[in-house]
């Protein structure tokens, strides 16, 4: 789609000089995922092959020739709007545009070309995403926190849009309010959650407030659960099938070393603990027995059988250390070059390498995964 839109904007006569340099940035990502995917190699060769026809053309059209529409022509309202011409563009793009209708079209393994659709149809619903990425990756003005306005405008260059609603995890209202507000605009149900908030506090055990452990726990482990659990029951009221992936961390399967955070490895455990839970309770009815034991938090329970709904997956990634903003601190004490010395790969992470573990639990293509805890 990158490369389309350059090409629709240089065969229309308009700047594509952005455009050329977010699709070279493209390339560069996928010469990385080739490493490892042979897919990724495949299509960064054809995005490297339309470059060279990109700079053929611009190199021509700076020459004189003039292969492009002429400036009068409509301007490109529409993704897929551009005269026919001779240029050897022309025909790269035509071809490209059959690309992005049948990506798999070569294929004669029908198994495989399905799944590979549905790998491709998950590629395409982040390519908004993936753009921005790209986009700002570069940019050292870009803040830390979420650019809304610049997501909104990367969104109506796509002919999308993104949605935004504020929400308090602690409180329950708060949450049911803001799926009130976004369900009448959303064009299709719910079908999946990354869920990822949380807070940390360092504190020596013996000292440790206990109105900031309960705090902690409150956001870390009772908020996934409820923001869980608005999102189970919109994809039960939809009939749907779905996803959830719950961020945990490395912290709730060890004990980090050289930092005291008990609160928050304990509330990462629970994570751990409450997304197997979450699995068996909505992967399928078999799961849970019929009936229940009278409880305090189940005084009337009832006889009927329980409603059978689509299955919604569970799964959990456990990050180690992240270079974000919050660790700027631990960086002025140097816990961040430590943190380094102890993992394998010599280093801590970005987030921008979680975004494909992320998609891969929310597609299909892990329609087999659910509880496991990363």
């Amino acid at each position: 789609m990158i490369a389309y839109q350059a090409s629709q904007r240089a065969l229309n006569n308009e700047p594509y000089t952005d455009d050329v340099k977010l699709l070279e940035k493209c390339i560069s990502v996928l010469e990385y995922c080739a490493i490892k995917d042979t897919l990724a190699g495949r299509f960064r060769n054809i995005l490297a092959a339309h470059m060279g026809k990109l700079q053929d053309y611009r190199s021509q059209t700076r020459d004189g020739e003039e292969f492009a529409t002429p400036p009068t022509s409509l301007a490109s309202d529409s993704l897929f709007f551009f005269d026919r011409g001779s240029s050897e563009l022309h025909t790269a793009v035509f071809d490209l545009l059959r690309l992005i209708h049948r990506p798999f079209s070569g294929l004669k393994d029908v198994a495989t070309k399905s799944t590979l659709s549905n790998r491709a149809e998950t590629t395409m619903g982040t390519h908004l995403e993936w753009e921005y990425e790209l986009k700002n990756r570069d940019d050292p003005e870009v803040p830390p926190n979420v650019d809304e306005d610049r997501i909104q405008e990367v969104a109506r260059g796509n002919h999308t849009h993104a949605l935004f609603q504020r929400l308090d995890v602690q409180d329950e209202p708060s949450i049911t309010s803001a799926f009130n507000t976004i369900r009448a605009k959303l064009r299709h149900p719910i079908r999946g959650l990354v869920s990822c908030a949380a807070i940390s506090g360092e504190s020596d055990a013996c000292s440790y407030p206990i109105d900031t452990f309960r705090t902690i726990l409150d956001i870390n482990i009772s908020g996934t659960f409820l923001i869980a659990r608005a999102v189970a029951n919109e994809l039960h009221n939809a009939k749907q099938s779905g996803s959830i992936v719950l961020f945990a961390s490395i912290s709730g399967h060890i004990s980090n070393h050289g930092i005291n955070t008990a609160a928050y490895n304990a509330s990462k455990a629970a994570v751990h603990q409450l997304a197997r839970s979450l699995a068996a309770e909505w992967g399928h009815p078999q799961n849970t027995f019929p009936g229940s034991t009278v409880t305090a938090t189940n005084p009337n329970p009832s006889q009927e059988p329980r409603k059978a709904y689509p299955p919604i997956r569970v799964n959990t990634i456990s990050p180690g250390h992240i270079d974000t903003p919050l660790s700027a601190e631990a960086r002025k004490r140097g816990l961040t070059d430590e943190w380094a010395k102890q993992n394998m790969l010599g280093r801590i992470s970005v987030p921008e390498e979680f975004r494909a573990p992320v998609l891969f639990l929310l597609s299909e293509g892990s329609s087999y995964v659910t509880g496991s805890v990363s």
